[in-house]
């Protein structure tokens, strides 16, 4: 819907001041609603890519590789046995 030339029903030109008026003031509460979650995204962003969330990040990957080669070494292991 395009809400700035959204008019009334009749050509009366107070009426479509009026609207224009509104139509603007939605706008603005739009385009401020639309920065101000730009503003929280970007917060959030930020906060994922900080030095301590990389930092977490590495490590709970570092242990997650450390998890799966000490299965696989247990795995190989049993392997010979179970033939």
């Amino acid at each position: 819907m395009n809400a700035s030339s959204l008019t009334l029903g009749r050509s009366n030109s107070g009426q479509t001041i009026t609207a224009r008026a509104q139509s603007r003031g939605l706008n603005e509460r739009i385009a401020l609603r639309v920065g101000l979650a730009l503003i929280a995204y970007s917060r959030h962003r930020s906060e994922r890519v900080s030095t301590e969330a990389v930092l977490l990040r590495r490590q709970r990957t570092q242990l997650a590789h450390r998890v799966l080669d000490a299965n696989f070494q247990q795995n190989a292991l049993i392997a010979p046995t179970l033939r």
